[in-house]
């Protein structure tokens, strides 16, 4: 009898956001023009219900570059702002920030990838 060909291997989701440890809902504040993005208030450190944390810091990049808003190229390591993708509000810039653990911050951000992005990403 012919041997069935194996299925495809499912693809690989993205982690889930970290759970909140305050009692406050995070929200997304903003979204980019192209979808791909968005930015939640300050004081986060995780991305809600149905966005990303961005995986890496050319990801950050193309955010950055989706929101027409500057990227500092030093990777931080910052425990007193988010980790991952940071937007700096008063700045108006954007960093990725390598600590593991990171913590919310009065006047940052974090920078999330929607469902759209995490599609094209699976796709490319």
């Amino acid at each position: 009898a012919p041997v069935p060909a194996p299925a495809a291997a499912p693809v690989a989701a993205a982690p889930a956001p970290a759970q909140p440890t305050g009692t406050e809902e995070v929200t997304l504040k903003m979204r980019s023009e192209d979808g791909r993005f968005a930015i939640t208030d300050t004081d986060a450190n995780y991305c809600p219900s149905g966005s990303f944390p961005l995986q890496s810091k050319e990801d950050c990049q193309l955010a950055a570059k989706s929101f027409s808003k500057g990227f500092l190229p030093d990777t931080a390591k910052e425990e007193l702002e988010p980790t991952g993708c940071v937007f700096r509000g008063p700045d108006q810039d954007m960093l990725w920030n390598e600590d593991p653990e990171g913590s919310p911050h009065e006047s940052r951000h974090v920078v999330c990838a929607t469902a759209q992005f995490q599609r094209e990403k699976a796709a490319a």
